[in-house]
């Protein structure tokens, strides 16, 4: 047994305030030929689940959270029950697969058993079918989940296994109640001037921006799921003419979806505020355990004013760097290194109060899941296309996963069915976005210089 990190179980706790929220990470592929059998999918994923404990594993949790949740094996494990099978309606289409995806990301997981499922969708378009691999966000966040579904495809005999789970936390006693109150009171004389510090900008940022903010009113029980694609080779052209990233380029994409879409239900953009969540790795680069959220995040602002492309990755490069010395992700490092050294039964109550929070200061969640350098395949069928499916949560009624694979960078954009910034609409308007933006680089020397 090995003991959930402080945010690994607050999306458990997430899931317990709130009935409406999505915390599953999907990864949905294309595959080329036709769907393989039932005996022959489950004895494949038979032998890469005998690789990975994780897998068969699910999360216990003790009467009033008094005790962090623990991974445990799961005694009555039964691989079928993590399988499912489904046919598209005619034609068969893209639509018709980001509809079914959209439906899937509402489905609950079984917490009585491991938290993850595979989905075959047979028949999609001409000799094609698809799979979506969703895991829990208690198990996985956007890179592990990712890592986690390249190993369930051939050749991963040069993926390292993930290491044994490390031995269960002990039953407090007064001695180790002592012990931990000590390390707490050592990491706060250490740590607190950072943390007040660095706690104000975070804290100013989840305010709500006005009455104009996008935030969500509530989350509805339904959905919608578009994906945008480019170019990987014109969005390395983009970063290298402007000197930026991928995440601002991204992050700058979606900034003018939202403004074109806004314009055209007849809104001023320039009156209404956005702020965003941009999950940050922290994971080492030499991290033995791939599973797991490693993550901080930044919160900045998007400037749906900017008329133009250029102006709009402008600022939002200037804003993301200003936010990452602002200090908010050493501060959000730091909160988890003191919730995982305190009771839990205190914690999981704040975590829940939180997520029960009417929050209305971000909208939107925009996370980067890196894609395999490689092509994949799955029973020797080849993988075509890949693409995100991201959680929504916390009244944020808007989230796009970005990844890229086979020369491609994929939005997977999932949206609440009533949102004011519909998921297929954004989906079309990114696109738009980055061959503007695409334009520009052909067309101009570099705006920006490193800060």
């Amino acid at each position: 047994m090995s003991r959930l990190h402080p945010l690994d179980s607050a999306f458990l706790y997430i899931e317990d305030a709130d009935g409406t929220a999505d915390v599953g990470i999907g990864i949905a592929t294309v595959l080329d030929g036709r769907a393989p059998s039932q005996p022959e999918l489950i004895e494949r994923l038979q032998q890469r689940v005998d690789r990975d404990p994780r897998l068969q594993q699910r999360v216990h949790r003790t009467p009033l959270d008094l005790q962090a949740p623990r991974w445990v094996d799961d005694p009555d494990f039964d691989l079928t029950r993590h399988l499912r099978w489904r046919a598209l309606p005619q034609p068969r289409g893209k639509q018709e697969l980001y509809d079914l995806i959209a439906a899937e990301s509402t489905e609950k997981f079984d917490r009585n058993h491991p938290l993850w499922r595979c989905l075959v969708i047979e028949e999609y378009g001409v000799d094609q079918w698809a799979l979506l691999f969703v895991a829990h966000h208690t198990m996985v966040d956007g890179m592990a989940g990712m890592r986690l579904f390249e190993q369930l495809c051939d050749d991963t005999d040069d993926h390292p296994d993930h290491p044994t789970p490390g031995p269960p936390p002990t039953i407090s006693t007064v001695q180790s109640l002592a012990t931990a109150g000590a390390r707490v009171a050592t990491v706060a004389a250490r740590g607190a001037g950072s943390l007040v510090r660095n706690a104000v900008p975070l804290t100013w940022a989840l305010l709500p921006a006005g009455n104009g903010s996008l935030g969500a009113e509530e989350l509805g029980p339904r959905r919608r799921y578009g994906v945008a694609e480019s170019n990987l080779a014109d969005i390395r052209n983009i970063c290298a003419a402007f000197e930026v990233t991928v995440n601002d380029v991204a992050v700058a994409a979606v900034t003018g979806a939202v403004r074109s879409v806004l314009i055209a239900q007849g809104r001023d953009p320039a009156t209404e505020h956005l702020r965003i969540l941009v999950p940050v790795s922290t994971r080492p680069a030499r991290s033995g355990d791939g599973l797991g959220n490693v993550v901080a995040a930044l919160t900045p602002q998007l400037p749906l004013d900017a008329a133009t492309a250029r102006q709009r990755l402008t600022r939002v490069h200037q804003r993301v760097a200003r936010q990452r010395t602002t200090g908010e992700v050493e501060a959000e490092e730091l909160a988890l290194g003191v919730a995982a050294l305190l009771p839990t039964a205190p914690v999981a109550a704040a975590l829940r109060f939180a997520a029960r929070y009417r929050q209305q200061a971000v909208g939107a969640l925009v996370t980067n899941v890196i894609g395999p350098q490689d092509t994949l395949s799955f029973l020797g069928r080849a993988v075509l296309d890949a693409f995100a499916l991201p959680p929504l949560a916390m009244r944020i009624g808007l989230a796009v996963a970005v990844t890229s694979y086979h020369g491609l960078l994929r939005f997977g954009v999932l949206s609440d069915y009533d949102s004011v910034l519909p998921g297929e609409q954004i989906a079309a308007a990114i696109e738009t976005d980055l061959a503007e933006m695409s334009r520009c680089a052909q067309q101009c020397d570099p705006l920006l210089r490193p800060p």
